[in-house]
Parts: structure tokens; sequence; C-alpha cells
């Protein structure tokens, strides 16, 4: 267990890599039923569009939602886990405070 969260710490020094921890308390994360994850690609151009939509995963198969107002509905709710997660900074020093409980 300790060396996977030391992985984790060293992954989360890399610049494209933005590590968030959820504590146990946080009420956003123990409210969601299935994870989901948003795409956003971005626009080819000026004249087109970026595309955006959302995975949810269930517990048999996966939805992809692309009408804007569901992915609307979840950019709000990534919005609120990342207000409620602890920040890159903190969530790096409490793996590694974590990690060093398992010595």
């Amino acid at each position: 267990m300790r060396c996977q969260l030391e992985h984790l710490a060293k992954l989360a020094e890399q610049p494209n890599i933005h590590l968030h921890v959820a504590p146990f308390r946080c009420r956003a994360v123990a409210a969601l039923a299935y994870p989901f994850i948003r795409f956003r690609v971005p626009a080819a151009n000026a004249n087109t569009p970026a595309l955006e939509f959302v995975f949810v995963e269930q517990l048999t198969n996966g939805d992809y939602l692309d009408s804007p107002n569901e992915v609307e509905e979840y950019s709000v709710l990534w919005s609120g886990l990342l207000g409620a997660a602890l920040d890159p900074v903190e969530s790096r020093e409490l793996l590694l405070f974590i990690a060093a409980e398992f010595e």
C-alpha cells in the first residue's frame, strides 16, 4: 500500500496530472451512485465548437450523454466535487502522510 500511495504522489508532481483527494467526510462524493467521466475535445478551429460529452458507468453497462443540458449537469457536479476535495498540494501531502503510516 505504501508503494502505491508513493507512486500516486510521484505521478501528482507531473504538470499534466491534477490529483484531488476527497475526504470521507465529503458529502458530494457519498452522493454519487455511479462513476462518470467528463470528456472535452477542443475545437479543431474557430468555426467548430468543442466536443463535450459524459460517460456514466453503471452496474452492467454505461451511457454516453451528449445533450448540452446533461453535460452541464455533470459539469456542475464535477465543479462541486473539486470544491469539496483537497487541492493538489494538500492531496499529495495527505497521500505521503498516509504512506508513512505503512512503514
